[in-house]
């Protein structure tokens, strides 16, 4: 009698995220503040982000979730993701800054439940690119499916044409690390193959400067970004037609682009501008060409419900309620330099000549983040001196276009609203929970406007001790306590101070300084 033979057993698949976990951050660029603000300039009446229910797809360790949670404690928010642990480390970190508005579940995107309801925003950040077709369906229909009426859904992807070249460089490193097994091996073969690369080709061709601006981007990532950017089976780049296709047949209908600068034409000359109107108004068909001109590599677009009363003509009147939100920074103005240069933070320079405009930017520099009616409240009179024959309607009507203007020269930035916190206890200062937590962990920190703060020196163990429970004669004291163990040094003429009233008083300096810094950042509670 013939034997018969054992079926081997086949391993269970591992999710790739479970092996490396995707690096926690917060994106400014889907907080729902900018995606309401956004919304009603398009016309839509998008609900206040204070009592919204929001829902990630693809949440991961829940970090960008978080963040929104804790500025807005009467919202609700739920997060799903395929990777179990990712979803663990998330559960943890939301029990661990004491957020109970939020839920994170273990679920494939294919198989949503139908009992989630409905949600004011849908945010799909680093996902859709990085699925199987077929899941990428199932994320547009859940879209549809859970999408409140006036919702916004936002949906990020690799597009083409400027996907193209970095899609090669990854074809490249799949080739070359395709036998091996690994996870850290590959990643590290990967910049090794880019090291080479790089070295060996001529760095004054347009290839070379490209492999070199690349290395240098990709020198400094995390392991589990090349793993996952570059190394995984699923990584689609679109053209925006075919994604704007592929919208239309989920019955979704595509809004606007969350970099809402992007679909000016400033950076476009004005002979080409006139070429557009050969398109008869397609705003896709814009769209897309804008894409073509400037070789644009990853789109973040918005989509909502067919029907909404769609207005692309914005007008002045629609920022009233808004908060506008600047990091720009303005050069001083010299003999030499007359004109008023202001910085985006991205480092871009707008000159501008026209005082008015000057005066407005330069009150949004002297404030960083103020409500539109507050600040054109504070402009009447001094922008009226400058006008002949102004009327204050005229007047508050030339503030909010040169704060459009900004807007869509990504000076300035409006969100709906920027946080729901209450005021810190009294005497007491707060950091953000979620910070706290961060901190702690030795992770960047994310701040009211999910952007991502490095925190370094005793300046983390203050953020940390800012839990509303500590005065701040309290906290002096943490830090005095700290300096006379070793923990920390004051120093004068290259000598560590050891009396203890300069150590208190350079305690006290140090406590204010750091809180000024912390709530410069958008990491402390109101009132702190």
């Amino acid at each position: 009698m013939s034997q018969i033979a054992e079926q081997p057993v086949e391993d269970p698949v591992v999710n790739p995220y479970d092996a490396l976990t995707y690096p926690s951050n917060s994106f400014a660029i889907t907080h729902i503040g900018r995606l309401a603000a956004i919304g009603r300039l398009f016309g839509v009446n998008t609900v206040y982000p204070a009592k919204a229910r929001v829902l990630e797809l693809g949440c991961g360790t829940g970090i960008n979730l978080l963040s929104m949670a804790q500025l807005f404690p009467e919202a609700r928010f739920i997060g799903v993701d395929l990777s179990q642990s990712q979803i663990e480390i998330a559960q943890q970190a939301a029990k661990a800054a004491g957020l109970e508005n939020v839920q994170f579940l273990h679920v494939d995107l294919c198989e949503l439940e139908e009992g989630l309801g409905s949600f004011d925003y849908i945010i799909a950040h680093g996902v859709y690119s990085w699925i199987p077709d077929a899941t990428k369906e199932a994320l547009l229909k859940a879209n549809k499916k859970h999408l409140a009426a006036n919702g916004i859904a936002y949906v990020s992807y690799n597009c083409l044409p400027g996907w193209k070249m970095r899609g090669a460089l990854r074809d490249m490193m799949l080739m070359h690390t395709g036998g091996i097994e690994d996870g850290a091996e590959k990643v590290n073969q990967a910049r090794a193959l880019l090291k080479f690369l790089s070295s060996a080709s001529n760095q004054e061709s347009p290839y070379g400067k490209f492999l070199s601006q690349e290395l240098e981007l990709l020198l400094n990532c995390d392991d589990a970004y090349i793993a996952h950017e570059f190394l995984e089976a699923d990584n689609d780049a679109f053209y925006f037609m075919d994604f704007h296709r592929q919208a239309a047949e989920a019955d979704l209908f595509y809004l606007g682009d969350a970099q809402a600068a992007t679909m000016m034409m400033a950076d476009i000359p004005k002979e080409a501008q006139a070429t557009f109107t050969q398109l008869k108004g397609s705003l896709a068909a814009t769209e897309q060409y804008l894409d073509f001109l400037r070789n644009r590599t990853f789109r973040c677009s918005m989509l909502c419900h067919p029907g909404q009363p769609i207005e692309r003509d914005i007008k002045p009147e629609k920022i009233a309620d808004f908060l506008v939100v600047s990091e720009m920074r303005m050069k001083k103005v010299t003999e030499e330099n007359p004109s008023f240069v202001f910085m985006a933070k991205d480092g871009s320079e707008v000159t501008v000549n026209d005082a008015v405009t000057a005066r407005v930017f330069e009150a949004v520099v002297m404030n960083g983040k103020i409500p539109v009616e507050v600040l054109i409240d504070s402009l009447i009179e001094p922008i009226g001196a400058m006008v002949a024959n102004a009327t204050e309607e005229g007047v508050r009507e030339a503030i909010a276009k040169v704060l459009l203007r900004g807007y869509f020269s990504t000076l300035i930035d409006f969100y709906m609203s920027d946080h729901a916190l209450p005021v810190a206890p009294e005497a007491k200062p707060q950091s953000l929970p979620l910070a706290r937590w961060q901190a702690a962990q030795n992770l960047r920190v994310s701040n009211d406007r999910l952007g991502m703060i490095k925190t370094e020196g005793f300046i983390k163990e203050i953020l940390i001790h800012c839990d509303g429970t500590r005065t701040r004669e309290e906290l002096v004291a943490l830090i005095a306590n700290a300096a006379e163990g070793g923990q920390l040094s004051f120093k004068e003429k290259e000598q560590t101070i050891t009396d203890s009233k300069k150590i208190k008083k350079l305690s006290e300096e140090l406590l204010e300084k750091s809180l000024q810094q912390l709530r410069h950042q958008g990491i402390l509670y109101p009132g702190s």
